[in-house]
Formats: structure tokens, C-alpha cells, sequence
């Protein structure tokens, strides 16, 4: 013979008023969720539906009111070439000479690869986390 196990039940006003013991689990027969006790605390932590807790495919995901991760951005291509995840600093530029200063062209040059490298690296990482993609 199997045994059936039951949980203390009630309405949800019902649990407004009720402190379940430690780890104790009851059922919200209006909300029709399960809610976890502590000992302590009225109503106890109503536990998340699966809908609730789910982020679907066709929606954003935001915390307190702001977005945080939303539809997919789609038209990236994959980089290629070498990236750089290394300390990033931005570029204050430099002073140009008149004149051609191969030093000067030499270090611009250097710090457009560079910030191409960088580019390269947060577009693969972006896409490695599906916020883009092709």
C-alpha cells in the first residue's frame, strides 16, 4: 500500500496570518502555489510558478524596471583576426606635427588596431552570449 502525504492548505488570507514551522511547506489554494516557512515570518515565501520564473525567448529580461537583456540583435557577422581582452585604455590622442612624422602615424596606426582588436573581441563575446548574432 502506498502512503499519501498531505500539506496543511489554506487561501492566501489565510497564510497572511499563519507562521509555518521551520521548513515547513504549505499550499496557497488561491494562488495555487506551494509557500516555504521559517518560523517566523507571517505568510512565509511564496515559491515562483514556473511562469513566473521562465525568461521567454520573445521577451526581455529586466531587473527593478531596467532592462537588462533584451531580444536578440541579429545582422553580426563573426569577427575576425586576432582579439584583445587585455586592460583597456581609452585613446587621449596625440599631438601631429605639421609635417609627416612617421612616429606619429606609426602610433595612430597602433592605437586603431588596437581598439579594432578590442572591438573584435567584445563583438565575439557578445554573440558567444547570444544578445548578437547573424
Amino acid at each position: 500500500m502506498t502512503t499519501q502525504v498531505q500539506r496543511r492548505r489554506g487561501t492566501a488570507a489565510q497564510h497572511a496570518s499563519f507562521t509555518g514551522a521551520i521548513g515547513e511547506l504549505t499550499v496557497d489554494t488561491t494562488n495555487k502555489r506551494v509557500v516555504v516557512h521559517d518560523g517566523s515570518t507571517a505568510g512565509g515565501f511564496p515559491a515562483a510558478k514556473l511562469s513566473e520564473a521562465v525568461l521567454k525567448a520573445d521577451t526581455s529580461y529586466s531587473i527593478s524596471g531596467n532592462q537588462v537583456v533584451g531580444p536578440r540583435i541579429t545582422g553580426w557577422g563573426a569577427p575576425s583576426g586576432t582579439l584583445d581582452r587585455t586592460a583597456w585604455t581609452s585613446y587621449a590622442g596625440q599631438t601631429v606635427s605639421v609635417g609627416y612624422v612617421q612616429a606619429e602615424a606609426q602610433a595612430t596606426d597602433d592605437a586603431v588596431k588596437k581598439v579594432s582588436q578590442e572591438l573584435a573581441a567584445l563583438i565575439t563575446d557578445l554573440r558567444t552570449h547570444g544578445l548578437i548574432g547573424t
